[in-house]
C-alpha cells in the first residue's frame, strides 16, 4: 500500500504545482481522479475547493484586465475621433458629420464584438465548471452508494 500513498502524494504535489502556475483545470482533473478513488480524502477535497476558488478569482482578474484593455482601446478610438474631428474642421460640415458617424459606428461595432467575445468566453467557462461539478457529484453519489465501477466512469 505504500506505493498507492506515494502515487497519491505525487498527484497532490503535481496538483499544487499546477495551481501555482494558474493551470487550475489540470489541477482539478487530477484532484477529481483522487476523489473518485477515495471520496473521503479530505486533503484532496480541500485542495479541490481551493483550486475552484482560485480559478474563479483568476478568471475574474483576467476579465477585469480584459475590460481595462477594452477601455484603453476605446480611449484610443475616442482620441482618434477627436483628432479626426479637429482635422475635419476645415471641411464641409456634411462630410465631417458623415465621417464622424462612420467612426462612431466603427467604435460601437468593435465594442459589441469585444463584449460578445467576452460573454462567450464567460459562458464557456461557466459551462465547463458546471460539467465538472456535475461529474464530481456523480462520482461522489456513486461512491456513497458503493458503486465503485460507476464512480470511476
Amino acid at each position: 500500500m505504500p506505493r498507492a500513498s506515494s502515487k497519491r502524494d505525487n498527484i497532490i504535489t503535481l496538483a499544487r504545482e499546477y495551481m501555482e502556475q494558474n493551470e487550475f483545470q489540470r489541477a482539478l482533473d487530477l484532484l477529481d481522479g483522487l476523489l473518485i478513488e477515495d471520496a473521503a480524502d479530505q486533503e484532496a477535497r480541500d485542495l479541490r475547493d481551493q483550486a475552484i476558488t482560485l480559478k474563479k478569482e483568476y478568471d475574474e482578474k483576467k476579465r477585469q484586465e480584459d475590460l481595462k484593455n477594452l477601455e484603453e482601446q476605446q480611449d484610443q478610438l475616442r482620441e482618434s475621433l477627436d483628432q479626426l474631428g479637429e482635422s475635419l474642421q476645415g471641411q464641409d460640415q456634411g462630410d465631417r458629420t458623415a465621417e464622424l458617424l462612420a467612426r462612431q459606428e466603427e467604435l460601437r461595432l468593435q465594442r459589441e464584438r469585444e463584449e460578445a467575445r467576452k460573454e462567450e468566453e464567460r459562458q464557456k467557462a461557466l459551462e465547463l465548471q458546471r460539467q465538472i461539478e456535475a461529474l464530481i457529484q456523480q462520482g461522489e453519489d456513486a461512491l456513497s452508494r458503493k458503486e465503485y465501477d460507476r464512480a470511476i466512469d
